[in-house]
């Protein structure tokens, strides 16, 4: 699938700072190559956001941190996460907030964009990304100037950077500020490493490590930075922030050698876990194999009793791999093809092969792509952030192919405008005509509508962008069986675009496995040499 991306032209200015100041010189800027379909409403909620996190800066005379997700107009909701160097005073803090938010409307009706400054960081998008860590596309960015302690200097530098990288992760808030001195010498370089404090500190690892693979090579530059989408990490043989910030990073250093070996065990137990849930779903696929060998294959269409009671049992299923096994098992490749029936015609998830464990002290992983386009989640598909609700979005498009009897990615059935399922769906619900997508084959004296009308808006629900908006697959089973109706009403994704069409973009990943966003900020790669 071709990338509707586009590559943006950025802006690099490299000045020295003081420490007093705001520190409002511009690092980069990128705007989303979408736009939104209802402008208006969409700038009104970016409009609120904005002002929510300018108060959530403002109520702190300590925090340098801010999130907000606003849907005033529910149909258009806007993410945005705000955050300042630890260093900089409350004002200096808000006087670069303000000048990111005066900047960033330059990206108009853009569904996504970021902005970076030596103080601060301002992004907003459509989707929720307040756990992404990397983008493809960042690299560091120097002076031009060279250290006249040449190899000393670039050897005190790695030393200085490689304390940061390990202990910030460490640190409580995800910041460090610290000095080295430069041997041979009673000079100092100066660095700082921060992460956004929504991702974990696996993640806030990853990004550094990036970082700092991006900036490393510029010494004997006395000075350069790496930005990317959870972190930050700079060093200057000049001091741009106060004394009374610098932290002794040795207890952190110390901290990290001792995790290790429980670390190691964790993850030695974890893959045992996984090898035996793998062992019995392949037995139960093989099995699976022989009896429709044996049997031969049945024909003619499932009535809906069948039908619910298929649906239920794939969210059983998925609901004990994520909750009842005492890790989680993330499938990542559910799709109508990898559920195998017995004689009873009771579901069976097979295809393990793509399967990953979450350990327990992690919300989330973020990895390489791999599943099928058309099942798959778009924060995974697109950003490699992978977690029990990627499965969950797969199980609702599954949900809607049992309900209509047509494939996710077929657009040569009805309607006369040619649709992916999952775009008919949201259309025929906010039409408030959702019998229209029940397969013509059921027997309408043999299901209650209203049932039937449930089961889509429970399918709708699991396929909503923002992760934390999707049910759990033990929520899921619940919702089923009760007999009560949805208390909330699923809201249309963001990527459902005004162009019949489903809108996705091909994964791009990188070295950690992230992937670009909707806005992409490319900070020019400068010879120092």
């Amino acid at each position: 699938m071709e990338s509707h991306l586009l590559p943006l032209v950025t802006v690099l200015v490299l000045f020295s700072v003081v420490n007093s100041e705001p520190q409002t010189n511009l690092l980069g800027i990128g705007c989303s190559s979408w736009n939104v379909t209802r402008a208006s409403a969409f700038l009104s909620n970016r409009e609120a956001l904005f002002r929510d996190l300018r108060e959530k800066l403002s109520s702190s005379s300590t925090s340098r941190f801010a999130t907000a997700e606003i849907s005033i107009i529910k149909s258009d909701p806007v993410y945005g996460l705000a955050q300042c160097r630890n260093y900089l005073s409350s004002s200096d803090c808000l006087t670069c907030f303000s000048t990111a938010v005066s900047q960033i409307q330059n990206c108009s009706s853009a569904n996504g964009a970021r902005i970076t400054y030596d103080g601060c960081f301002l992004r907003y998008e459509s989707i929720s990304f307040f756990d992404q860590t990397t983008i493809q596309g960042h690299s560091g960015a120097c002076n031009n100037k060279t250290s006249s302690h040449g190899d000393l200097f670039k050897t005190s530098v790695n030393g200085l950077l490689s304390d940061l990288l390990v202990a910030t992760p460490n640190v409580k808030g995800y910041f460090a500020a610290t000095r080295k001195i430069i041997t041979g010498s009673n000079n100092f370089v100066y660095g700082v490493a921060q992460c956004v404090i929504t991702v974990d500190e696996k993640g806030c690892k990853d990004c550094l490590t990036v970082a700092y693979k991006s900036i490393e090579i510029f010494p004997p530059s006395t000075g350069a930075r790496a930005v990317h989408a959870g972190c930050f990490m700079r060093f200057s043989d000049k001091a741009f922030f106060s004394a009374d910030q610098t932290k002794d990073l040795t207890p952190f250093l110390e901290a990290k050698g001792a995790s290790k070996k429980k670390a190691i065990i964790g993850g030695v137990a974890g893959g045992v876990a996984l090898i035996i849930a793998l062992v019995v779903f392949i037995l139960l696929f093989r099995l699976s194999r022989r009896n429709k060998a044996r049997k031969g294959e049945r024909r003619g269409s499932l009535n809906w009793k069948q039908r619910f009671s298929i649906v239920v049992g794939i969210a059983r299923g998925l609901s004990y791999l994520h909750h009842e096994f005492h890790s989680c098992i993330i499938h990542r490749y559910i799709k109508s093809s990898n559920i195998l029936f017995d004689d009873d015609f009771q579901p069976k998830i097979a295809d393990f092969g793509l399967a990953r464990l979450l350990p327990e002290d992690q919300s989330h992983l973020v990895t390489k792509f791999a599943g099928t386009l058309g099942y798959t989640a778009p924060e995974y598909a697109i950003h490699g952030q992978l977690s029990e609700k990627v499965d969950t979005y797969s199980y609702g498009v599954v949900l809607l192919e049992i309900v209509s009897g047509r494939k996710s990615n077929d657009i040569n059935l009805e309607p006369v405008i040619a649709q992916y399922l999952l775009e008919w769906a949201w259309r025929c619900f906010e039409g408030e005509a959702l019998m229209d997508l029940v397969d013509k084959d059921l027997d309408p004296n043999e299901y209650n509508p209203q049932d039937v009308k449930k089961v889509i808006e429970i399918a709708l629900s699991c396929t909503q962008s923002s992760v934390s908006l999707r049910p759990s697959m033990s929520g899921v089973v619940v919702m089923l069986l009760s007999r009560d109706s949805l208390e909330l009403r699923p809201i249309r994704p963001t990527f459902i675009g005004a162009s019949n069409r489903v809108r996705g973009d091909t994964p791009i990943t990188n070295t950690t496995g992230s992937s670009i966003s909707n806005a992409t900020i490319s900070l020019t790669e400068v010879s120092c040499r």
